[in-house]
């Protein structure tokens, strides 16, 4: 499957340690084929989000196996959603916004 993304193509090399994901020259995330695991190299919020979603769906997926994750999006420091993705895809979300509250910040 090949995929480019702001004229920048994203391919990956096998190693030892996982697969290397490359998008372009910059090398931006190792996923370990044994447990789907992806290592970012770079920090994520300097990536499109088209290419943090095109490396997400580069993980291997067993047959019949679920990859359930859950993942904060920050809008602020006190403001934020978290979203439930069952195999990379958004299957509900919730509000997470903290409060002070005798001092301390609560959920």
């Amino acid at each position: 499957m090949r995929t480019e993304i702001k004229g920048k193509e994203i391919t990956g090399y096998s190693y030892a340690d996982g697969t290397h994901w490359h998008w372009g020259d910059t090398d931006v995330a190792v996923i370990d084929e044994t447990t789907s695991e992806i290592e970012w190299l770079v920090r994520k919020n300097s990536l499109p989000e088209e290419v943090i979603q095109a490396i997400r769906d580069r993980k291997p997926k067993a047959a019949g196996k679920w990859v359930v994750e859950a993942k904060r999006i920050s809008y602020s420091a006190t403001q934020g959603e978290i979203q439930i993705q069952i195999n990379g895809k958004p299957l509900i979300t919730f509000g997470d916004d903290k409060i002070m509250r005798d001092g301390e910040w609560v959920n």
